[in-house]
């Protein structure tokens, strides 16, 4: 049986409390801190804002002026994500993980293409 193979067959065995047990542990080694948009990017990007609603528990600190994340162009925001993961992640392994959603993306593209013809 080939190791990976028997690693899937391990996996599915995991009881409900082993399978929870990985989550949280997963959770606890991953870091998250909280990122927003800063007043220079709002100057810079001039989305619609809003007055920030001051009965919303969650707008504490936020200042007077709140806006949508959905209302920021997609390819600021996609710079903004982009920046802040490779903040977290080693050079190398960004630029592996790169590499390999470049081939799959080919590989998709591939099979997609042979379904259409």
């Amino acid at each position: 049986m080939t190791t990976a193979l028997y690693q899937a067959k391990k996996r599915a065995r995991a009881t409900k409390a082993e399978v929870e047990e990985r989550r949280k542990a997963r959770w606890r080694r991953t870091s998250t801190s909280p990122w927003s948009v800063t007043p220079e990017q709002i100057a810079e990007w001039n989305p619609p804002t809003r007055p920030t609603k001051a009965s919303d528990s969650r707008s504490k600190g936020f200042g007077n002026i709140s806006v949508e994340l959905d209302a920021i162009d997609p390819n600021a925001l996609r710079a903004l994500v982009q920046e802040t993961i490779e903040q977290h992640l080693p050079p190398d392994q960004f630029e592996a993980l790169k590499a390999a959603e470049q081939s799959e993306r080919e590989i998709i593209t591939r099979l997609v293409g042979r379904v259409t013809s």
